[in-house]
């Protein structure tokens, strides 16, 4: 039979108060036993020794609330030991939507949280950084995620929990089924190149919705690189790749990223690169920018990938005008597509006092800035040609 029915409010306080626990803490338990709407949000902090009744009682309140969306569970390693006496009630909660675990070790201890990552329909955000998962809690944590009947997940941190390659190919096994994950992080966890190989089949799923990867300090070297960046040729969701800290990577794995998101080979590659890809998180260190500024600056003479080739072109109405194929020309018959108005419009000089027009986009390329050609993709020019 459950306890929580079966003890009032001055029997709660008195058992709380006896584990050393703070008057306020003890009345924002009670308030969470009654389902107080005001209370979604809700830390668990033990200053001292917890005994296992006091965990169970706790784990049962926590059952029946449906009120607190985030509860955070601070690392204390007095109730590491009793994370089953916590979680007892607290698996059945069918509301909460964000765990942070954040640094609690939980070593063995993994099996008592799988069951509420499985059963919680409504969970969102799983933080269990730092928490010494290792390989072995990796597989009761994936096979949890796998279990779900919802799926509801967008965030998980699993950073600094010595997963290994290994333990990486498990999670990528169960999180490639999770539909709607749009962050994953994954620092320091040792996972090299082969756990970039696993990393590498989720950002090829069709239909991800991934935005964010972050790998930072994974030694992950120039091969690890270079599967990441062909993996995204074709990606068009995630935003943010973290590298940063990951020493092994030199200038021939910064370049096949600067390659993905920019491939200045022709006009017709830059338009076919990644644009979505935004930040790459590469500096910690002064390796990583001293690598990032040799390739930035890498010209003809001495890398002739990184060359832009040139293409004729006509200035018309404060535009630049781009003739893509090289076997062509422009004569000096040769009008762009521009409307009678706005060549009137231009003839009475209003495009020199500023003006923005969208472009057909086809054939023709506006080369917007000769010193960033990425932007070529962009339909847009405002302002006096200098």
């Amino acid at each position: 039979m459950s306890c929580a029915s079966s003890l009032d409010d001055d029997d709660d306080r008195l058992l709380f108060k006896e584990q050393q626990m703070t008057d306020e803490f003890v009345e924002k338990i009670i308030s969470i036993k009654h389902n107080q709407r005001s209370i979604t949000s809700f830390e668990i902090y033990f200053p001292q020794y917890q005994s296992t009744i006091s965990l169970q009682r706790l784990g049962d309140i926590l059952r029946r609330n449906t009120r607190v969306k985030t509860l955070v569970i601070k690392n204390y390693s007095q109730i590491e030991q009793r994370m089953a006496a916590l979680m007892g009630g607290l698996q059945y909660n069918q509301y909460i939507q964000t765990l942070n675990l954040r640094g609690f070790n939980l070593r063995e201890q993994t099996q008592y949280i799988a069951p509420f990552i499985s059963k919680n329909p409504k969970l969102v955000d799983l933080n269990l950084s730092g928490c010494n998962i290792r390989q072995s809690g990796i597989i009761l944590l994936s096979n949890a995620i796998m279990d779900r009947s919802k799926d509801s997940i967008c965030k998980v941190n699993l950073s600094e929990n010595g997963l290994g390659s290994i333990g990486v190919e498990v999670l990528i096994s169960a999180v490639v089924k999770c539909n709607q994950l749009k962050e994953l992080y994954l620092d320091d966890n040792e996972i090299g190149t082969k756990g970039c190989n696993s990393l590498a089949n989720l950002l090829k799923r069709n239909g991800s919705k991934l935005e964010t990867l972050s790998l930072y300090d994974n030694s992950i070297d120039n091969e690890g690189a270079i599967v990441l960046s062909r993996s995204l040729k074709k990606n068009s969701t995630l935003k943010c790749l973290g590298l940063r800290g990951n020493k092994r990577i030199t200038m021939p794995g910064w370049l096949s990223i600067l390659r993905l998101v920019c491939d200045t080979s022709s006009i017709n590659s830059i338009k076919a690169s990644n644009h979505t890809v935004n930040n790459i998180g590469m500096f910690r260190s002064n390796d990583d920018s001293r690598h990032l500024r040799i390739v930035a600056s890498m010209g003809a003479k001495n890398n002739k990938q990184c060359t832009v080739q040139s293409y004729p072109i006509i200035i018309a109405a404060g535009m630049i005008w781009v003739w893509a194929d090289t076997n062509t020309k422009p004569n000096s018959d040769d009008k762009p597509p521009i409307s009678n108005l706005l060549q009137r419009f231009d003839e009475m000089g209003g495009t020199a006092r500023g003006f923005q027009r969208d472009l057909p986009y086809g054939y023709e390329l506006l080369g917007e800035n000769l010193a960033d050609i990425s932007f070529a993709i962009q339909s847009s020019f405002c302002g006096d040609i200098k």
